[in-house]
């Protein structure tokens, strides 16, 4: 881990704004929490019980309103569940952040709800909802969410299933919270359907992002044709200001990396926001930037056209774990946490981690040293 000495890339008052930020939406979130979780009889299923009361549904709603990745790790579930239910009717609440998945759902659900931002459509949305007399909501979510609570607490169904968690009140059902420390979040999914008295096979566990030939073909035009044995593509940053990793560190790995590899072509994914910061990128041989688009499908055939990622974002992780490409992962993982990294799951990869605020604090000779070892394990 690199000591705040040597680092570049981001300064003392940045990381203090980062801290106050996040104690104040903390503070926020846990006020509006307090709020809507009333005290209630919840019955709680073991790990190895058969809820009874489960046995008859006909309408479920599932509720995943969070981002990409947070839908990508809910494919097997889904896949299962409809697989098990065939005849059940399956709706799903997403968000406007991950509205974009709604096309691989749609092979496992009948229909996609999308929750608005602003209140006033909350409300409306909520009524529509109610109209559907759902015979069971399951909350998704493995750690508390205050939109998921106030969902739970206006929706009306006859039951309600979640994890035992703080708002654990608001569900008339929950099931034991696995292990956030040793199970993937894939499999921490996939344990509602324990109650539903089905199981699965983890080794039969695969991620999938299924895309239409069109699209595949596409991509191959906007990235241009290969011009080496093999493409690495690059992601600039994630969800958040700490999982940017810095222009100053990818131009200094870009430089070390073309050094290195002689065989390889470099893809850069950015955004529109990022484009100032990608003239920046120093201007080397087989240096390409992805085309920014606003197609989910789109982007997704784009990583699925490289050979290699490097990513801060867990959504590209996903996508690498679906289209079995290695890649290497940077996290900011404070110490103690208590929780599993989200992994590629059932995929080749390896990990970068540092416990400070930001990924920016790891080291661009690190990643490189790291990426050579992915190479060397591929026997690519």
């Amino acid at each position: 881990m690199l000591s705040r000495d040597t680092f570049k890339g981001i300064n003392d008052n940045q990381i203090t704004r980062l801290k106050i930020g996040k104690k104040i939406e903390i503070l926020v979130r846990d006020l509006v929490n307090k709020l809507l979780i009333k005290g209630s009889n919840t019955k709680v299923i073991n790990s190895d019980e058969i809820c009874d009361d489960f046995k008859n549904i006909k309408k479920a709603l599932f509720l995943r309103h969070d981002r990409i990745g947070d839908v990508l790790v809910s494919i097997p579930f889904f896949k299962n569940f409809r697989e098990h239910f065939p005849k059940v009717e399956i709706d799903v609440l997403l968000s406007d952040k991950n509205s974009g998945t709604s096309k691989v759902l749609r092979n496992y659900s009948n229909k996609i709800h999308i929750l608005p931002k602003d209140l006033i459509r909350i409300y409306y949305l909520i009524k529509e909802l109610n109209r559907s007399k759902y015979d069971i909501i399951i909350d998704m979510f493995d750690t508390v969410s205050t939109r998921s609570n106030l969902l739970l607490q206006f929706i009306k169904s006859n039951y309600k299933l979640g994890f035992e968690k703080p708002n654990k009140s608001l569900y008339t059902h929950i099931i034991p919270m696995p292990d956030k420390s040793q199970i993937h979040i894939v499999e921490r999914v996939l344990n509602l359907l324990t109650p539903f008295g089905k199981s699965y096979d983890k080794t039969q566990i695969r991620l999938e992002y299924p895309l239409e030939e069109k699209i595949t073909e596409k991509a191959y035009l906007l990235l241009g044709e290969k011009v080496k044995e093999y493409r690495l593509g690059i992601i600039l940053s994630g969800s958040s200001t700490a999982k940017f990793w810095g222009i100053h560190n990818i131009s200094q790995f870009i430089r070390l990396f073309n050094k290195k590899f002689f065989n390889f072509e470099i893809i850069v994914f950015g955004t529109e926001k990022h484009s100032k910061m990608i003239n920046e990128l120093p201007k080397v041989d087989c240096l390409k930037v992805a085309p920014y688009t606003n197609s989910l499908d789109e982007y997704a055939a784009m990583l699925s056209h490289c050979d290699y990622l490097i990513t801060p974002d867990t959504s590209a992780v996903h996508f690498a774990s679906a289209f079995s490409i290695p890649c290497l992962v940077m996290y900011s993982i404070p110490v103690n946490s208590g929780f599993l990294p989200w992994y590629p799951y059932n995929s080749k990869y390896t990990a970068v981690i540092t416990n400070e605020l930001s990924i920016q604090f790891i080291c661009a000779e690190e990643v490189l040293e790291k990426f050579f070892e992915l190479y060397e394990s591929t026997g690519k």
